[in-house]
Order: C-alpha cells, then sequence, then structure tokens
C-alpha cells in the first residue's frame, strides 16, 4: 500500500511540475474562436459536460448567426446544436441549473432554456427587467429594478421568484436601495452573491435598503430581512461594489469602482471586509494593478483573480492575480492585455483555465473578439491533481470535502483517504453533487484523496485545519 501512494504521488509531483511550464495568463492554444463575437459579451460560464455558454449583445459568433446566446464546444467552435429563441438584444447574465439555463436582460424577465436551447414552457414570469440571476436552493433570486408587466408595479432592486417563475411572497421586502447615504448618491443594486449558509450578501451603490441605512453592502438573511451581525460603517465605501467572493475562512473580497476609508487608510476598487463587515487592513492592493473589478473568482490556494477595466493611471491591466494578502502575483502573465475595451466576467473551468467575455478585440496585440481561455494552474501545493478538471475543495478544510469536476467520472466511482504513512482510513463512494468524505473527526494534519472511476485515478493533498 505504501509503495502504491509514494507512486501516485511521484506522478502527482510530476504532473504539477509540467503544469507550470505553461505561463499563467498565456492563451489557451487549444481554444480556437475564429472570428470571435461581433458585439459585447456579458458572460460565460461552464456547463457540466465541458461546453461553454455565453450571452450578451452579440447577434453573431465566427460569423455565423446567433440570438445573443450560444453554446460553444470545449475548443471555441459554435456548437450549432444549440439553438435558442430571441429573447432580448441585450442579455445580462446566465444561470447553469442543472440541465436548464436561465437568462436575465434588459426589456425581459428572465427565461429558462431546456438544454438544446428551446424555451422551458413550464417556466414564466411577468416581469420586465432583469439584470443578475442566483440560485438559493429551489428558488431563483433577481437582481435589478423589475417591474410586473402592464401594472406598473415596481419592486425595487431585488426579489425572489419560485421554480416555475412566479413570484415568491414570503421574500421581505423589495431591496430598493437609495442614494442618499454617505456613500456618493448611487441608487442601483448590481449583483446578489448566494452565500454558503443560503445568507444573500447584495451589492451596488446605495445609502439605505428596505429603509435601513445601508453602505453598498449588505447581508440578508435567508427570508430577505438584514442580518444585523453584519453591518458596514456608514461612509466608508464610496462608489459602486460590482462583485465579490465569499473566503472559505470568513469574510468577503469585494471589487468595483469604489474607494474604501478607514481614518487615513484607503484602499481603491477591491477590499477585504470580515464577517461582521469590517474593513480587514492586512489587505492591500498595490494602486498600480488595482482594476475598476466586475468579475472575481477565488483559487482553491487563496489566490484572486480580478478582470474589469483599467484604471486612469495604468491605462493597463484589465485582469491580475492577487495573492490572499492583496500583493500582486508576478507569476501571472501580467504582460497579457486585452485591448481597447475591458473585461465583462471571468469565471474558472473545472481545470481551472480562466475564461474571459467583454469588448475586448484583442488580447496580446492578436485579434481575440470578446472571448478568451487563458492557461492558469491552481498552484496548490497542498491540492495537485493527477488529471486536469478534477478537484477537491475547500483546502484546508474544516470537515466535509466536495469534488469539481465529477462528471468526468462513471457513477459508480469510488473515493479513499489515506495518511502521509500510507495508512487506509477512509473508503466510500464518489459523487460529483455529495461531500466526498468528511475529516472533521480526522487529526490536524495533510491527508491524501483517492479519487477512482473507470479508467481514471485524480490523487489530492488537502489539509485538515
Amino acid at each position: 500500500m505504501y509503495l502504491r501512494l509514494l507512486f501516485l504521488l511521484l506522478i502527482l509531483n510530476a504532473f504539477t511540475v509540467l503544469a507550470q511550464s505553461t505561463p499563467d495568463g498565456t492563451w489557451d492554444t487549444s481554444f480556437d474562436i475564429g472570428l470571435g463575437a461581433d458585439e459585447t459579451v456579458k458572460v460565460i460560464k461552464e456547463l457540466p459536460d465541458g461546453k461553454l455558454i455565453i450571452a450578451g449583445l452579440f447577434t453573431q459568433y465566427d460569423g455565423q448567426n446567433v440570438n445573443q446566446i450560444a453554446r460553444l464546444n470545449h475548443d471555441g467552435s459554435l456548437d450549432t446544436t444549440f439553438s435558442a429563441p430571441f429573447i432580448s438584444d441585450q442579455l445580462t447574465d446566465v444561470l447553469i441549473d442543472g440541465d436548464k439555463i436561465l437568462v436575465t436582460g434588459y426589456q425581459v424577465g428572465p427565461a429558462r432554456l431546456n438544454a438544446d436551447g428551446s424555451l422551458d414552457t413550464s417556466f414564466s414570469t411577468d416581469l420586465e427587467y432583469s439584470k443578475k440571476i442566483a440560485k438559493q436552493g429551489d428558488k431563483y433570486i433577481i437582481t435589478g429594478a423589475s417591474a410586473v408587466a402592464g401594472t406598473g408595479v415596481y419592486y425595487g432592486g431585488l426579489l425572489r421568484l419560485n421554480n416555475d417563475g412566479s413570484l415568491d411572497e414570503t421574500f421581505s421586502g423589495t431591496g430598493i436601495g437609495t442614494g442618499t447615504g454617505n456613500n456618493g448618491g448611487g441608487s442601483a443594486i448590481n449583483k446578489t452573491i448566494v452565500l454558503s449558509d443560503n445568507k444573500l450578501l447584495v451589492l451596488g451603490w446605495f445609502g439605505f435598503y428596505n429603509g435601513a441605512p445601508a453602505n453598498s453592502v449588505v447581508r440578508l438573511n435567508q427570508d430577505g430581512t438584514i442580518d444585523s451581525t453584519f453591518i458596514v460603517p456608514t461612509g466608508k465605501i464610496w462608489g459602486s461594489v460590482n462583485n465579490a467572493v465569499e473566503l472559505p475562512g470568513g469574510g468577503y473580497i469585494i471589487t468595483g469602482s469604489f474607494v474604501y476609508v478607514v481614518g487615513t487608510e484607503q484602499r481603491v476598487f477591491t477590499a477585504k471586509i470580515d464577517n461582521s463587515g469590517n474593513f480587514v487592513a492586512g489587505f492591500q492592493v498595490p494602486w498600480l494593478y488595482s482594476i475598476l473589478g466586475t468579475s472575481i473568482a477565488l483559487q482553491n490556494n487563496g489566490n484572486v483573480i480580478i478582470g474589469g477595466w483599467a484604471n486612469g493611471n495604468n491605462n493597463y491591466y484589465r485582469m491580475v492575480r492577487l495573492l490572499p494578502d492583496g500583493s500582486t502575483d508576478t507569476d501571472f502573465n501580467l504582460s497579457g492585455e486585452f485591448s481597447p475595451n475591458g473585461i465583462e466576467c471571468i469565471s474558472l473551468q473545472d481545470d481551472y483555465k480562466i475564461l474571459v467575455a467583454g469588448r475586448f478585440t484583442m488580447f496580446d496585440n492578436i485579434n481575440r473578439n470578446r472571448v478568451a481561455r487563458l492557461n492558469n494552474d491552481d498552484k496548490l501545493s497542498n491540492d495537485s491533481f493527477l488529471n486536469a478538471g478534477i478537484s477537491v475543495y475547500p483546502n484546508p478544510t474544516n470537515g466535509e470535502v466536495f469534488m469539481r469536476g465529477g462528471h468526468q467520472l462513471p457513477e459508480n466511482s469510488s473515493v479513499r483517504v489515506f495518511n502521509v504513512e500510507g495508512r487506509l482510513l477512509y473508503e466510500g463512494s464518489a459523487s460529483a453533487n455529495n461531500a466526498l468524505t468528511n475529516l472533521s473527526g480526522f487529526d490536524s494534519g495533510v491527508y491524501i484523496i483517492e479519487i477512482s472511476g473507470g479508467n481514471k485515478t485524480s490523487i489530492h493533498k488537502i489539509i485538515k485545519s
């Protein structure tokens, strides 16, 4: 058993070295978009089968007509088996919900599509506008000023829909934000993040939320009432918060076009706040690499990738990778310039490669119209993988361990946990939809997780904290 484990670890380390030979942030040469999109792409996401969905304002992809949404094959080519009806001339967000695809847009409420792109007629709503969408349990959180068609009833910035598209009247308040607070006078809710405990983190540019003082970030309980244990001090954020990620150890990294002021300290466009809403002083992004963030992604190793628009000082960087303390990761290809316009969305594939969508038409002075995929390695010494596309998270963990990329494994896959001496501690079944294992009863330290199914084996080092 020990020799088997040692052999697997040696192979794992060899693959890790090979993976690092391709610089992070460089163009993935296996991704060929041809002519790309003819107009702005607002969102790009990976589907469970490894294909990609893009949506936005475009009407052509690689010279072929599409209705503001398209499905791409893994290599970047257009998947012509996907055909969606016209929904809106400006689609703004996509939610992957099992084999369904939900889209939002201007002058339209959310629509739900079947896997082939056809309209799911079991879902209907009378909303006239929707900006962003997220899943909370079996219901949908809609961010954006929405009105009931033909009634003139204005719901404000946030509401919740049942699974069939009807309004969930158990959700508290309308979420309308107003700009009468001390944050510069905005009145918009930009995005809502569904947190790991199903609470909601609401982001935007507002001074009040549901009549209560707020400061561009507010946390809600599951029913939509304000969580009074989270308060961003009034006047600390000036400007708009566009996006955020929840950190495994608690707290959040927020990004946007704001200045966060605490005493004599300032954080421009990106800041870290703790689980109570207080500013974290030790996290600081150098001004040169401060981006007007539109999108943010968290890697397993704690590094954060931010995409957006260049600030007026550098007029260059539109994507950076930050270390956990906010400093710039110089191992990332900072010379890779998206131009002449910015990034609307970034997301990570199961193999950690970076998907990019936006208004740019060039990358590294080569025509790349509005869609990109960049090389990226998690570079996590305690979470390397033998075969690309399968990973475990969170890492470190206090207990439960989950799997990304499980669609690559058959249903009868197995998981085994070893200590570093090669002793088998646990054996069970592996599922992408459930926890692989629970290490809460294990001592703190390093463990080895082996996931096997068919002819695939994936080995991971994980830390139990």
